[in-house]
């Protein structure tokens, strides 16, 4: 607190209180647009769906060994108009979705196997050059990508141990619900979907197979809402 009333004197005595007024503006409409659309979901799902419908970024608890197939983000915006990420708890007509693809198949899920499960090493299979090409890390230097995949290296051993991962809470007190976790969309007779956030994570279940894990809802099928007790136990 005494750091931002020192930076504010700051900007008074240097005349730019107009600057800060604008970014402490934009930074409320900012918060007040993201809780608003997650009160919005809660509600509307409440009101339209009953007492059992999903929340936005609600915790839910899944078996690995049921998740078998994955849907891209350009399949969510395509059916919803949201981000994945935006779209958690959106209830859906699941037959409006048609594109699925084999979640082995995936390239980092493909890494993965070949690292904790055969015993090659990320150098070896060139993972970090991979890594250093995807959009997201394009700034990263290569002891960020090391260190990185060291910190999950680690995850999977915790993983082993517990048999779990942990929780978004777990790892960051302040996260609101499981947002960023793995995220698992609820499709046709309750079945699980990866959704594409939490890659390794979602690895690391699938190579220990782990029988109950924390993710964070994507979609759901509207006439899955019924089974959705299943994931909150």
């Amino acid at each position: 607190m005494y750091i931002f009333f020192k930076k504010l004197a700051h900007h008074f005595q240097n005349g730019s209180c107009t600057f800060v007024a604008k970014n402490l503006f934009l930074a409320f409409v900012r918060t007040v647009g993201r809780y608003g659309h997650i009160i919005k979901r809660d509600i509307g799902n409440r009101f339209f769906y009953g007492t059992e419908a999903p929340t936005f970024c609600e915790r839910i608890w899944v078996d690995a060994t049921k998740v078998d197939w994955y849907i891209t983000n350009q399949e969510i915006i395509r059916v919803t108009g949201e981000h994945r990420n935006l779209a958690s708890g959106r209830v859906v007509d699941w037959s409006k979705l048609k594109e699925f693809k084999p979640l082995r198949n995936e390239s980092k899920i493909d890494f993965c196997y070949r690292h904790w499960d055969e015993g090659h090493s990320w150098d070896e299979l060139g993972y970090y050059e991979y890594m250093s090409r995807a959009h997201r890390h394009r700034n990263d230097t290569r002891q960020t990508i090391i260190d990185r995949f060291a910190m999950l290296d680690h995850a999977f051993e915790q993983s082993r141990a517990t048999g779990t991962l942990q929780t978004r809470s777990e790892l960051d007190p302040s996260s609101f619900r499981e947002e960023s976790g793995v995220l698992i969309h609820i499709g046709e007779n309750g079945v699980p979907y990866f959704g594409g956030n939490g890659f390794h994570r979602m690895a690391i279940a699938k190579i220990l197979n782990l029988k109950r894990f924390p993710a964070c809802i994507g979609v759901v099928d509207r006439a899955a809402i019924p089974l959705l007790n299943r994931y909150r136990s």
